[in-house]
């Protein structure tokens, strides 16, 4: 085992959900379909915030504001932003934009937030192909809470949030690739077109019930345009990792944090059987440096099992290859 990779600085990346609600009913996203279990009332509240961001305080520069839900459905989100703002750490927000219309006033505490970036969820053009996935969306109120953004960005002359406009490809929206792309040379902004695709996990029954919606991968179109991700991480993964694990990166670099404190490996895993840590009632150092390395420990030495990790028990890992001897528990 490398310990080089397993004992690494506390990360400098963040992800908290402040919402772990969402006002879609996205068929291939387990919060649309309601399988995602709500803690509480399913948004950060602002006491929980404050004892998270001190903790992280000393390490963190750069926080996204989402995972699984709409981040704009939690009431502060404008509070946790500017927190974030003053205490000089940078933050991203992925959103559908179709939780309400934004006024004026609304777009300019928004622009004036200290956002760093904005990831726009829109897949389509007109209501028919954006409601074939986006269900309970409004697409008229997308996209004009995009343009309204960037109008507002131009009349305060501000250079934040930067927006990317996020267009997730399938059958029914497909052809609307060339309007999108011309919507969004309009109003200033870049596009990012990618392929809709289903999580493994998931893969067995939903695309059964519902394969209509996929792109075939014939007719795919993968486009970019826009900046590299602003993230630059402080630490570097060794290229000599195992070749025999398909290493995901996240225990490395990331902390996962769910509206209760909760902490996971990653942001593709949920549930209680998923979470090393609470990070409202335990301290960050312990987090990272046992119930994480662990993880890491797993994934850096794949010929060991270790069952009770949260790595192992996710669908990604290669039991094929950890299956070889199984280690037992350290007790402490």
């Amino acid at each position: 085992m490398n310990q080089s990779l397993v004992n690494i600085p506390i990360p400098n990346w963040y992800n908290i959900e402040i919402s772990s609600q969402c006002n879609l009913k996205c068929p291939y996203c387990p919060t649309g379909r309601g399988e995602i279990p709500v803690s509480g009332r399913g948004y950060l509240s602002r006491e929980d915030f404050h004892i998270i961001l001190e903790k992280i305080r000393p390490h963190a520069q750069m926080v996204q504001l989402f995972n699984w839900g709409e981040p704009f459905m939690n009431k502060d989100v404008f509070y946790f932003i500017e927190s974030l703002a003053s205490a000089g750490i940078s933050s991203q927000i992925s959103s559908n934009l179709s939780v309400r219309l934004f006024d004026e006033e609304t777009l300019e505490r928004l622009v004036n937030s200290g956002l760093e970036s904005l990831l726009a969820s829109i897949d389509g053009i007109t209501q028919k192909s954006y409601e074939a996935y986006r269900r309970n969306g409004d697409v008229s109120k997308a996209l004009a809470n995009l343009r309204n953004i960037q109008l507002t960005k131009e009349r305060l002359n501000s250079q934040t949030p930067h927006l990317i406009w996020g267009f997730h490809l399938n059958r029914f929206n497909e052809h609307e690739v060339d309007a999108a792309r011309e919507f969004a040379n309009e109003i200033g902004i870049d596009i990012w077109f990618k392929e809709l695709s289903c999580p493994e996990d998931f893969q067995s029954t939903l695309i059964r019930k519902i394969p209509e919606i996929l792109l075939p991968p014939a007719n795919l179109h993968k486009l970019w345009r826009g900046r590299q991700n602003a993230h630059l991480p402080s630490f570097e993964l060794d290229p000599r990792l195992p070749k025999t694990c398909n290493v995901c990166r996240m225990p490395f670099e990331i902390l996962v944090i769910g509206t209760d404190g909760s902490v996971f490996p990653c942001t593709g895993v949920v549930g209680s059987d998923f979470v090393v840590g609470n990070l409202v009632t335990d301290s960050l150092e312990d987090i990272w440096h046992r119930a994480m390395k662990e993880n890491r420990e797993q994934l850096t030495s794949v010929s060991v099992a270790r069952p009770w990790s949260q790595c192992y028990k996710c669908k990604h890992f290669p039991r094929e290859a950890a299956t070889i001897k199984t280690e037992e528990p350290v007790r402490t």
